[in-house]
């Protein structure tokens, strides 16, 4: 408790095309990183961002979404982009003890070509993509450096995806059934930032 944890999305301007296993420069790409924090409890889960102080910097025009039946509140913001750099920081200042999730994914919307072109999605007019590709559905993946603790918080994230998300969480390269308990899905946890920590007194 008292210590702080910062989070940081920073990646270059040189995008992974998991569909064409390739990198291309895409710049002013409007990332829109959106967080969620899970504070495990005893019958449940509540918001790990309400019983803990948030530091984020005005430039990321950073917006809170409140708590729903299904969703801890949340909150969603764009990353800057400075010398072929995207970036998003945020710290967090853990006053409250117990088991959290960490979960992100990006907010960016899909769009068509006309759309685009009739001012609907300003964010997407000044993306310069150097891969060639016309397509604007873009999907974004975030995955985490470092060890997520997948094994030492399993109970946790099995709870997570049976009661949030419907059962659709697996892992690259794992064994659905040993890893979740259950069929597996569309949500991919090695690309969603999903991590377990824990905050002890």
């Amino acid at each position: 408790m008292g210590d702080t944890i910062t989070w940081r999305i920073e990646l270059t301007d040189s995008i992974y095309d998991l569909s064409r296993e390739m990198k291309f420069k895409i710049e002013n790409f409007p990332f829109q990183p959106f967080f969620y924090l899970f504070k495990m409890e005893e019958d449940g889960w509540s918001s790990g961002y309400l019983s803990n102080r948030i530091i984020v910097d005005s430039i990321y025009n950073t917006r809170f979404i409140g708590q729903s039946s299904i969703l801890p509140t949340s909150f969603r913001g764009y990353s800057t982009y400075t010398n072929g750099i995207y970036s998003y920081e945020y710290m967090v200042i853990l006053d409250t003890p117990g088991v959290y999730i960490n979960y992100v994914l990006d907010q960016i919307r899909t769009a068509n070509p006309d759309e685009i072109k009739n001012g609907q999605y300003p964010e997407y007019l000044d993306i310069i993509n150097h891969s060639g590709c016309p397509d604007p559905y873009y999907t974004v993946n975030y995955t985490l450096q470092g060890e997520p603790h997948y094994e030492e918080f399993m109970e946790e994230m099995i709870f997570l995806d049976q009661e949030v998300y419907n059962d659709k969480w697996t892992q690259l390269g794992g064994n659905i059934q040993d890893m979740w308990g259950g069929t597996g899905g569309g949500i991919v946890v090695d690309w969603r930032g999903v991590m377990g920590f824990e905050v002890v007194e």
